[in-house]
């Protein structure tokens, strides 16, 4: 079977036809809607079907599947998320979502994302046009709509929960870094004590990492220890350190 065959047309001389089904004479002013209830779109064809109902039944067999049922999504927010009782276990939205994780719905011709419905259902309208609705639990991009796990929260303040739950992708989580918070501490710990050549060389980075932690540029989750950087406690850090090296940084 060639590719023309697959999706249903027809090939005359490479080129794709439609099949035999398919409407391609001029269509009368008055075009008869699609059969499937509740859909506005026009037939296209002499099944009496809309083009996005035709190629559900091609696919599926039945001109309504492979898809959610109309209303059902909202009917799911509805009935049952702006109701929910479990304060505890994550509610899940089980429909469609974006590429980050989070629910998806139209209501009213309008695109929302679910929690940030269901928190303006729960709490209000947020403070600021900046609020974001987040989530206690920090699974927000796992898709979680519970309503009692939601809050008005400033970017700043949604930002730092991720730290709390395990979810940023700072420091050593980030898929490109090159230390791990103990070494970022050490370096830090280490600063007017060695060169900038000695600590790149010594940790494998470059002397503008090293100058970019001192700064506080990167690594701000990371600070000395007890913001004091005492021989005892930088030690502890960079315990892997040899011998010639804390003698070079005057330990």
């Amino acid at each position: 079977m060639d590719a023309g065959s697959a999706s249903g047309c027809r090939r005359k001389n490479g080129v794709a036809v439609m099949p035999d089904d398919w409407i391609i004479e001029e269509r009368p002013e008055s075009v008869p809607g699609c059969k499937v209830g509740g859909c506005d779109k026009s037939a296209c064809n002499k099944r009496g079907w809309c083009w996005a109902h035709y190629q559900r039944w091609r696919k599926h067999g039945d001109p309504l599947g492979g898809g959610t049922p109309l209303g059902e999504a909202l009917r799911f927010l509805q009935g049952t998320a702006l109701t929910w009782q479990d304060r505890e276990a994550c509610l899940t939205w089980p429909y469609g979502q974006d590429g980050k994780g989070y629910g998806r719905v139209q209501i009213d011709g309008k695109q929302w994302v679910v929690s940030r419905y269901v928190c303006e259902k729960e709490h209000g309208p947020p403070p600021t046009a900046a609020h974001e609705a987040a989530h206690t639990c920090g699974k927000g991009h796992e898709g979680c709509i519970n309503r009692w796990h939601m809050r008005w929260a400033t970017p700043k303040e949604n930002s730092a929960d991720t730290f709390i739950h395990g979810t940023n992708n700072c420091g050593e989580r980030h898929g490109n870094a090159k230390l791990t918070e103990g070494q970022a501490a050490a370096i830090l710990a280490l600063k007017d004590r060695v060169s900038h050549s000695e600590a790149a060389r010594r940790f494998g980075v470059s002397k503008s990492n090293v100058h970019h932690i001192w700064k506080g540029r990167g690594w701000k989750h990371v600070t000395r220890p007890n913001g004091t950087g005492t021989v005892e406690e930088t030690v502890k850090l960079i315990d892997e350190l040899d011998d010639e090296f804390l003698a070079t940084a005057g330990f």
